[in-house]
């Protein structure tokens, strides 16, 4: 595996309208545009659901 990102439901019931984005990508593969793609893909993927309006980044700060 090269990649990967996930969307989660927020864990509070009332920010319904929101989303959690996790993702990495294999230190060999980075700067080759693959975190780029998965983030456009998920990107799309948030767009089409109806209920979605926003997305919170979530960050590791010990992995960079």
């Amino acid at each position: 595996m090269i990649g990967h990102v996930d969307l989660r439901a927020h864990p509070t019931p009332y920010m319904v309208h929101r989303c959690l984005l996790g993702m990495g990508v294999h230190r060999e593969w980075r700067r080759s545009g693959i975190g780029q793609r998965l983030l456009d893909v998920a990107i799309e993927w948030a767009k089409a659901d109806q209920q979605l309006e926003w997305i919170d980044l979530q960050i590791v700060d010990c992995n960079v």
